[in-house]
Parts: structure tokens; C-alpha cells; sequence
């Protein structure tokens, strides 16, 4: 723990010294005793220096000088042992590392131009050296304002300096996964893959993107070479038994998820997998109770969503409806979780609630063609016929590859848009 706040403090202090030169968050997993020994003494040295110099020249300038230096190495060290807010890189919080640091370097100039200068009895030649050491510190970080205020800039930065930084792929892929955004996923995810074609994190990410984006192939194939390259990583297993599924590899996936739900038994993208092969598996009690696991591990969408998917398969419709509220809650916008919950209504029997929450389901994920399907269905059940023609038309025109499409138009008599 001290020797990562060693390393942490190091960066900080050096980014402070000179931000466009320092990676904006350093990813120290994998350095070693040389790297922390190296470190150790960029924070300890200088100020050993200062009072061993202090000592010798007793002037209050170069005490002054080697009491700042300690005070900056200190308040490096808190602020990378305790102040960073827990999603922002390292930089952020650079602020004050650099005010002090620049300070005591200020003091250091005013010290070293007194010594070297003050013997030719030069006017003003403290006030000259820390002049010129400071205006050095504003032109390292003029223009610096705009790139510290922008988490998404660093992270950037600091995936590219170092693309094995899993931190920086989290926290540039936390928005846009909470919002289900994998456009914008896949854009870290390509970016990353480009920087690091073999990285773990990278390809279990390109995997899930192409999951989401139906290409089934493509998943299952990044997420074997994840696994092969890290097979200690879920991330990995968790992407492949996913694509399993989908390929309708029930018996594979269930192996490969048992075993990385067991290696990693706190981790909720592992129940989940668990929970979705043991269904396809033909297990719904035991996927219900891994889908609860999985919600319990803050899984809340996905794992709410199969829950409550197989309560409705299993006729447990006030389950169901109590699984999926909180995930509305949650997620007020999702199509998915609004289908589910039409759904519902729908087999109660609850017209006005199925009506609206399919057509909700539709306005907030438009390719949703099995809420316009139910429209139709439903509709035709309580005799709205024009209704039914519209939505059967709808269907026809926004889904025209649909096997259920002509079979649909036939029997309500609907042609065309």
C-alpha cells in the first residue's frame, strides 16, 4: 500500500513539476522495487539536499527553502494517499502539489541566485531567481485550466500513455455503459484495441459491443482471446459465456460460467452469466436464484431484467412486476425494462397499462419489434381494429425482415403503410 502511494506521489509531484510531459494518472500494476526505490527517491532526496545545503549556508532564504520543499513532498503524499475523489485521474487533484512545489522551487532559485550571484553584487538577485523560476512553473502550465477540467481528456491521455491502464478503460466507459450508450463504448473500445490489440480489458470490452450489436461471431471470438490471454480475469469468461448463450451454446456456457462465478464469486457480471446459462440450460430456479445473487451484487438492470423475464415465463406475474419496478426506478428510459413491465400488464389482462408501456418501450428503443408485435396482439384482442391495422402496418414498414411480418399483415388485412 505505501510503496503505490509512493509511486502515486511521484507522478503527482513530477505532473506537477511538468504536466505535459507525465501521464495524467500512472497505472502502477506490474512495477516493481526498483520502480518504488526510484521513486522514493524523487519525493525524499531533494529535501534532504536542501537541509544538508540550509545547514551550510544558514541563511534564512535557503531555510526557508528547505522547510517548503518538505511541506510540498507531504501534502504530494496526502493528497495520493487520500485526496482524490474515487473517479477522477490523479491529475485532478495536481492544484495545490503544484502551487507548493513551485513555491519551494521559487525559494530554491532565490537561494541558489543569493549564493552564486550575490558575490558580483547584483541588485535584486533573490527576487530574479525566483522570478525566473517561477514564470518557468506558468509557462509549463499555461493552457493547462481546460485539459484539468475535463476527467474524459485525462483518462484519455492516460490510456494512451500507457494502454494497459484497466482503470482509465473503467472510468472512460462507466458513463456511457450506465446509460447503454455502445456507440460510444465501442469508440473507447476501438481506441483501446488499437493502442493494445492483446489487452484483456479491451477485448472482453469489444466482445460485449458486439454483442450488443448482434455479431455474435465477433464476441465469442474476442472473448476467447481475452480469456486465453487472462484466464484470471472474469471479465474474459463472463464476455464468452455471454456469447455462448446467444449462439445457443447452453451446456458450453454453463460450464464456463459455473467456473468463473466460483473463481469470482462477489463479482455480478459473473452471477449474471451464471443466472443466463443455467436458463438457457433449461434451469429457471437455479437462473432465478443466480439472478438474485447478481441483483444482490448491484447487477441492477440486467440482472432484474432476467429475473423478472423468467418470473413472467414462469406465470409469477406480481414477482415479476416486483422485480422490474426498481429497474424502472433505475433506469425510468429503458425500453427493455418498459417491454417487460407491458408485458406484464399485458398477461393481467390491463389494457390502458400494456398500451402505454408498450408504446413507452417503443418511443424509448424504437427497434423494439416486439412491443409493436404485442401492439398489434393486443389491440386485435379488445376489438380496436383500426388500431390494429395501424400497428400491423407499422410493423410491416419498420420491420419488413421480420418472419412474423406477412403472416401478420394477411391476417389483419394490412398491406402497407
Amino acid at each position: 500500500m505505501f510503496a503505490d502511494v509512493l509511486l502515486r506521489a511521484s507522478y503527482l509531484l513530477a505532473f506537477a513539476l511538468a504536466p505535459p510531459l507525465v501521464t495524467p494518472d500512472p497505472w502502477i500494476e506490474g512495477l516493481g522495487a526498483l520502480d518504488v526505490a526510484i521513486a522514493a527517491g524523487a519525493l525524499f532526496v531533494p529535501p534532504i539536499v536542501l537541509a544538508l545545503v540550509a545547514r551550510r549556508l544558514d541563511t534564512p532564504i535557503a531555510r526557508a527553502a528547505a522547510t517548503a520543499m518538505p511541506i510540498a513532498i507531504a501534502v504530494t503524499l496526502g493528497i495520493a494517499a487520500f485526496g482524490t475523489a474515487p473517479n477522477d485521474p490523479l491529475a485532478r487533484s495536481v492544484a495545490p502539489v503544484a502551487l507548493l512545489a513551485w513555491i519551494a522551487l521559487a525559494l530554491v532559485g532565490a537561494t541558489a541566485a543569493d549564493e552564486l550571484l550575490g558575490k558580483l553584487r547584483f541588485k535584486q538577485t533573490r527576487t530574479a531567481g525566483s522570478v525566473l523560476i517561477l514564470a518557468a512553473g506558468l509557462l509549463l502550465h499555461k493552457g493547462q485550466n481546460d485539459r484539468l477540467k475535463s476527467t474524459e481528456t485525462l483518462w484519455n491521455e492516460a490510456l494512451r500513455a500507457d494502454p494497459r491502464h484497466e482503470r482509465a478503460i473503467v472510468e472512460l466507459t462507466r458513463a456511457p455503459l450506465a446509460a447503454r450508450d455502445f456507440a460510444a463504448v465501442g469508440k473507447v473500445a476501438a481506441k483501446c484495441l488499437a493502442l493494445a490489440p492483446l489487452q484483456c480489458g479491451c477485448l472482453a470490452l469489444a466482445s460485449r459491443v458486439s454483442l450488443e450489436r448482434g455479431d455474435v461471431k465477433d464476441a465469442e471470438e474476442k472473448a476467447s482471446a481475452a480469456t486465453a490471454k487472462c484466464p484470471e480475469d472474469a471479465r474474459g469468461a463472463v464476455a464468452l459465456s455471454e456469447a455462448m448463450v446467444k449462439r445457443g451454446a447452453g451446456p458450453e456456457a454453463l460450464v464456463v460460467a459455473t467456473a468463473v462465478s466460483g473463481a469470482h464469486p462477489d463479482d455480478k457480471r459473473a452471477a449474471l452469466a451464471l443466472a443466463m446459462a443455467l436458463h438457457a440450460a433449461g434451469n429457471p430456479s437455479g437462473a432465478l436464484e443466480a439472478a438474485k445473487r447478481a441483483i444482490a451484487l448491484g447487477e441492477v438492470r440486467d440482472g432484474r431484467l432476467l429475473a423478472g423475464a423468467i418470473a413472467i415465463l414462469g406465470g409469477d406475474l406480481d414477482g415479476a412486476n416486483a422485480l422490474l419496478e426498481p429497474a424502472k426506478a433505475a433506469f425510468p428510459n429503458d425500453g427493455d425494462v418498459l417491454y417487460n413491465l407491458a408485458l406484464v400488464a399485458d398477461k393481467k389482462g390491463d389494457f390502458n397499462g400494456a398500451r402505454q408501456g408498450y408504446l413507452a418501450a417503443l418511443k424509448a428503443k424504437p427497434g423494439l419489434a416486439d412491443a409493436r408485435y404485442n401492439l398489434v396482439l393486443l389491440t386485435e384482442r379488445f376489438k380496436i381494429g383500426a388500431e390494429s391495422q395501424h400497428h400491423a402496418q407499422r410493423f410491416a414498414k419498420d420491420f419488413p425482415t421480420d418472419p412474423r411480418a406477412p403472416g401478420l399483415a394477411q391476417r389483419l388485412g394490412a398491406t402497407g403503410p
